[in-house]
C-alpha cells in the first residue's frame, strides 16, 4: 500500500543460506544507517521480508498473487 511517507517494499530472500541472511543483514543495516544520517526524510520503507525456500521464482508468483500492487523490479 503507498500511503503518504511510506513505500512498502517486497524483498525475496532465501533466509535459510548464508547469503540470504547476510543478505538481510545488510538491508536493515543499510536502512538504519541511511535513516540515522538522513533525520529529515520523511519518506520510510517498510520491509515486506519473504522466505523463498530457495526458490525465487515461485515466490514472486506467490507475491504477486497475494498484494494488489504491481510487482517493481529494478
Amino acid at each position: 500500500m503507498l500511503e503518504a511517507g511510506i513505500f512498502d517494499v517486497g524483498v525475496i530472500l532465501h533466509l535459510k543460506s548464508l547469503v540470504g541472511k547476510m543478505a538481510r543483514t545488510s538491508i536493515l543495516m543499510a536502512m538504519e544507517d541511511f535513516y540515522a544520517v538522513h533525520r529529515n526524510y520523511t519518506t520510510k520503507l517498510v520491509l515486506h521480508i519473504r522466505d523463498s525456500n530457495g526458490d525465487n521464482m515461485r515466490e514472486v508468483g506467490r507475491w504477486t498473487r497475494w498484494t494488489t500492487e504491481p510487482l517493481r523490479s529494478f
